[in-house]
């Protein structure tokens, strides 16, 4: 992150984008389109909520909600002999959009990357999603003769997935479907602009 200034939360819809595992490791932002700028403006993490919980935690916030975006592994069965995408429809989250998975998880690490500029992050509500974001890592492998960095699987990784899923959306052309606009009360905060940190 570069630039500390203020600015506001705008009229724009809330949308959401998700990466999904176990109850602490699920991770939720929640941004909005404002012309070309990506805002984002708070995260959920290390929460250890059912989906009932997390839909009354996200509904009770009293954001005006756009499209919920959510990773292909939403429609795979759970425990509950259940999709992700079906639990979250049945206790009220509606608008539930799944991304289409990438043939390849740097795509969607390659096309963050490009957009990055365009993010702004709200603090102090993003903190802890911008603390896991800088510290999202690789690790060489040589398991096939070539060196190849593998994305690490670990506390940080969750919440960078989900950012990623903003970024395979727009690819995807699913953005300008979700609409912009909404009556929503402007509020002054705090934002870091830019970003801090690589995937290396």
């Amino acid at each position: 992150m570069r630039v500390l200034s203020s600015g506001l939360i705008s009229s724009s819809l809330v949308h959401t984008a998700w990466d999904l595992g176990s109850p602490l490791n699920t991770v939720t932002w929640y941004f909005q389109i404002v012309a070309a700028e990506i805002r984002v403006i708070d995260c959920d993490s290390d929460l250890d909520l059912t989906p009932v919980q997390r839909v009354a935690r996200m509904l009770n916030k009293g954001d005006l909600y756009g499209s919920h975006f959510l990773p292909h592994d939403a429609i795979a069965t759970i425990h509950s002999g259940k999709t992700f995408l079906t639990e979250l429809g049945e206790v009220g989250l509606r608008n539930c959009k799944v991304v289409p998975r990438t043939h390849d998880i740097w795509v969607g690490i390659n096309r963050l990357r490009q957009i990055l500029p365009r993010f702004t992050f709200r603090v102090p509500a993003c903190e802890r999603g911008l603390e896991a974001v800088s510290n999202y890592h690789t690790v060489r492998t040589t398991s096939t003769g070539l060196a190849v960095d593998e994305p690490v699987h670990d506390w940080s990784s969750h919440a960078a997935s989900a950012l990623n899923v903003i970024a395979e959306a727009e690819a995807a052309g699913m953005m300008s479907s979700a609409g912009s606009t909404a009556n929503v009360s402007r509020r002054p905060v705090t934002v870091l602009t830019g970003f801090r940190g690589n995937a290396r």
